[in-house]
Formats: structure tokens, sequence, C-alpha cells
């Protein structure tokens, strides 16, 4: 039995008739100046994503355009990512772990195209290599202050493990990297010093909703608190 939370309200699983091979769309994915194709299952790809289930809807546009061919500007490993994971509802491959920045863009891919259970499986597999390695890795921190916004669970989660486990030490160490020049840009330094005035503050106004824990007890943490918890996939 896992250590680790289970969802409170798990995604659900695509029903058998998702999976109508007679169905399929052709998705262009544009990244720079390379473009790869990606055959999908239609009804299967709009049952994990709102974004794709209105773009891909018969009744609407899509029908309307005859071709069944869309294009959309987007990171191509991550798209693969997320074709690996609707087929076998894993983001990790046995024996593979996913690195920390890739989750990171896993998980603003999914919240950009409506994938609530993408974005959780995102976040339990960040939040499994935080328990394991006892911290997230600096370079992640100005992709996801870049790319979310300070209430988005993603920036919550990156805000909560770092109060909660990071060790004064690499606190220290990452500070004195970040005031050197052109290693990272003013909001990660921002978000590092208000790391060390929360912890020099430990106690006060500034830690009110901090809650220290070793690293250990960190394993046992509620995922749910980060986790997307809006309509299930739906496929009509």
């Amino acid at each position: 039995m896992s250590v680790y939370s289970q969802c409170c309200a798990p995604q659900a699983r695509a029903p058998s008739h998702c999976w109508d091979l007679s169905d399929l769309v052709e998705i262009r994915v544009t990244q720079g100046q390379e473009t790869e194709k990606f055959i999908m299952i239609r009804p299967l790809l709009c049952f994990h994503s709102s974004f794709f289930r209105k773009l891909l809807d018969p009744n609407g546009p899509f029908k309307e355009n005859g071709a069944k061919i869309v294009d959309i500007q987007d990171d191509i490993k991550v798209f693969v990512a997320m074709q690996r994971w609707i087929h076998t509802g894993h983001i990790n491959d046995v024996g593979v772990k996913t690195l920390p920045l890739a989750l990171c863009k896993i998980w603003v891919f999914a919240d950009k195209r409506g994938m609530p259970g993408l974005a959780n499986d995102a976040i339990d597999a960040l939040h499994e290599y935080t328990a394991y390695h006892g911290t997230i890795p600096t370079p992640t921190i100005p992709y996801i202050l870049e790319n979310t916004l300070p209430e988005s669970k993603l920036y919550k989660f990156l805000h909560a493990q770092y109060s909660a486990i990071q060790s004064n030490k690499s606190l220290v160490n990452d500070i004195e990297r970040a005031l050197r020049p052109d290693v990272f840009d003013e909001a990660t330094k921002s978000f590092l010093l208000m790391q060390l005035r929360t912890r020099i503050d430990f106690g006060g106004p500034a830690t009110k909703e901090v809650e220290y824990k070793r690293p250990q007890e960190w394993v046992f943490e509620d995922r749910c608190r980060w986790h997307q918890h809006g309509p299930r996939g739906t496929f009509d």
C-alpha cells in the first residue's frame, strides 16, 4: 500500500466507447521550426481535455471544416508525455522517472488544455520526487514563476515545499547563487529572498500559514490541496 495520500476525487476512467478507433484525428504540434504529427482517438482525447472537447466538437467548426486535422503550438515532448498518459494512465515509464522541470511543463500544459487528471498526476509525481530528494531543483523555480500565477496549484505547491522542507543550508546556497550576475531573474531572486525572510520571521506574521516539517513528514502531505477537483472527464 502506498504511503502517499490518495486523491479524494480521482479522475474517472474513460468508458469503453471512447476507444473508437474509427474516429481518429491528426494533431499537428509545432514548436519553433519543428512540427510533429500525432494520430489521436478523438473521443478519448475529448474525454480527458475540455480544451480538445470544445475544439473537436463534431457539431461545431471542426465538423464544418471537413478535415480531421488540427494545428496547435506547444511543447512536442510534453505532448508525447500527454499521449502516453492518456493511453497508460502513467506519466513515468517503468524504471524511468520524469525530471521535475519536465513535470512542471506537463502541469502547465494540462492546466492550459483543461486536463485536471494529468495536472494532478504531475503534482503527485513532483511531490514524490521532493519527498525522496528533500528538495526541488532550483532551475525549476524560474519556469514556475514565469508560467503560473500565485493562486495556481503548482505555485502553491512550490511555496509549500520550499517553506516546509527546504533546508536552511540549501536555501542559503540558492540565495548565494541568485545574487551572482545573470544566474536567476529578478522574480526568482525575490522568491528566494521571500523564503529567507519567512525563515527569519519564523513564528511571526510572515509564517502564519507556513507549517514547517521534517522531510520524512512531507511524505504524508495531503496532496489534494494541490489538485484540481473540477468536472471529471466526460464525453457525450
